[in-house]
């Protein structure tokens, strides 16, 4: 992956545990980038600041892309 962070709307594509619908949320902080880290289908999973590992989804049912994408700081 080439790039650096992905911004996403917290109220409609959370932090996931793990690559499904079900799974428990977190709330992301603002201040941190996300740095992007493999897909599964149409997740993506992302690293934050603190090195957590989380799941959000980085496209919608019709294949539309439902994040930004930052290729620097």
């Amino acid at each position: 992956m080439h790039i650096f962070s992905v911004g996403f709307d917290q109220s409609k594509n959370p932090l996931r545990a793990e690559p499904e619908d079900s799974s428990k949320i977190f709330p992301a902080n603002e201040d941190y980038f996300y740095s992007p880290k493999k897909i599964k289908n149409d997740w993506l999973m992302v690293e934050d600041e603190d090195g957590n590992l989380f799941w959000i989804k980085w496209c919608d049912k019709k294949g539309n892309l439902s994040i930004e994408l930052y290729y620097d700081a």
